[in-house]
């Protein structure tokens, strides 16, 4: 999948002479104070702050490169937001193959070669978290965020003023040019890592400023945005507004870190007397390509993730098996799954780690493709004991 961020943000005012950075979890007043009152500056000098208001959907044309290091790939997107909150963009790597992602308050889907295909929750809660932070968003929901100067610094050779902006449990730090009040920079962190964008080119559409020139990078890759036309308040399809009836799972590939088999009895009153728990490693682990939700590389796990399981009672009764996994998924998050072999005919079976396989994801169950030991394909369902992003 190309990671593209909902909405581009624009320019905001800064003031000067922001004090030093405090407890980011309880800032004190007067820095609360200087906060808000230089996002109230910025957006009042980013426009009337009555067409910041007005504004219910934003429309763009724009030409999209994205390098890696084995190559770059160029495309024409067409992307469409609405407040408060759908998401579509248009996408092509070339003119006869697009591919439309949607993402709605309750699902998100990928439309690509004549399927239909659910993205996974968390990278669909990535896309809504992001499109929260627009400035638009954020002009229109004030009272949800905390606004912290966190200093002033040089950056690429200009002094900027840097505000954080917080809200459910995220951060996202603009660094301001001191002088013109224009917006330079983003970052924000994602499971992957760090993202930083920064903005030029600002041109006026309507009364409002606006960057046409982005250039982010991101682990393992950067992406360039030039902007051909921007449009505000256009009809949104409202077809866009309907889950379509043939989303089919989620395919992704996932990667076995780690593999348990473990023995424990279940007396008459039933129940589970296993227990698995993702921990923390001296080392790292194989992980997921954040580029590619259908696609799988191996690369290190920053948060360095470990398997852990227990088993107890020794009442034996009816003896069983738990077949627990920790997986690395190429939707960017890591899944502790697992099924429970109670005979000998039973298609849960351990996975071998080191190994990737395809599978898709539905609600708490994660469908996985393999081939038997007499080389027959089968599909094992497990159930998702827990998940974490890969950070």
């Amino acid at each position: 999948m190309i990671k593209v961020t909902a909405g581009f943000v624009l320019f905001f005012t800064s003031i000067s002479g922001l004090a030093a950075a405090q407890d980011a979890a309880n800032p004190p007043l007067d820095q609360l104070t200087i906060g808000q009152a230089l996002m109230d500056k910025a957006l009042d000098a980013f426009g009337p702050r009555e067409k910041l208001m007005a504004i219910r959907s934003e429309q763009w044309m724009a030409t999209v490169t994205q390098s890696t290091s084995q190559g770059s790939i160029s495309f024409e997107e067409e992307g469409i937001q609405a407040f408060p909150g759908l998401f579509s963009v248009e996408m092509a790597h070339q003119p006869d193959v697009p591919q439309r992602v949607v993402v709605a308050p309750e699902f998100g889907y990928r439309m690509a070669m004549g399927m239909t295909v659910a993205i996974p929750s968390a990278r669909a809660d990535l896309y809504r978290q992001e499109m929260k932070f627009d400035p638009v968003y954020i002009a229109q929901n004030l009272s949800h965020y905390t606004f912290t100067p966190v200093g002033s610094e040089q950056y690429n050779g200009r002094r900027v003023d840097a505000l954080k902006i917080s809200a459910d449990g995220m951060d996202y730090i603009w660094k301001i040019d001191a002088k013109t009040g224009r917006l330079l920079s983003v970052m924000h962190h994602a499971p992957s890592g760090d993202v930083v964008s920064d903005f030029s080119d600002y041109r006026q559409v309507d009364g409002i400023y606006y960057p046409f020139t982005r250039h982010t990078t991101s682990p393992g890759y950067t992406t360039d945005v030039t902007i051909n036309s921007y449009k505000a308040n256009v009809p949104i399809d409202q077809s866009l507004l309907l889950q379509p009836s043939d989303l089919t799972p989620s395919a992704l590939n996932v990667r076995v870190l780690q593999s348990y088999s473990i023995s424990y009895t279940q007396d008459l009153d039933g129940g589970n007397s296993s227990n698995c728990q993702i921990t923390k490693s001296a080392s790292n682990s194989p992980g997921a390509n954040s580029l590619d939700d259908i696609g799988f590389v191996t690369e290190s796990i920053g948060s360095n993730l470990k398997l852990t399981c227990n088993s107890w009672d020794q009442n034996s009764i009816f003896p069983r098996t738990l077949n627990a996994m920790l997986v690395a998924s190429s939707d960017g998050n890591a899944y502790v799954i697992a099924c429970d072999r109670a005979w000998k005919w039973s298609k849960c079976v351990p996975l071998k780690a080191g190994l990737t396989f395809p599978a898709n994801l539905e609600e708490n169950r994660l469908k996985v493709r393999g081939t038997n030991e007499g080389g027959k394909e089968e599909e094992a369902t497990f159930k998702i004991l827990m998940e974490k992003p890969l950070q």
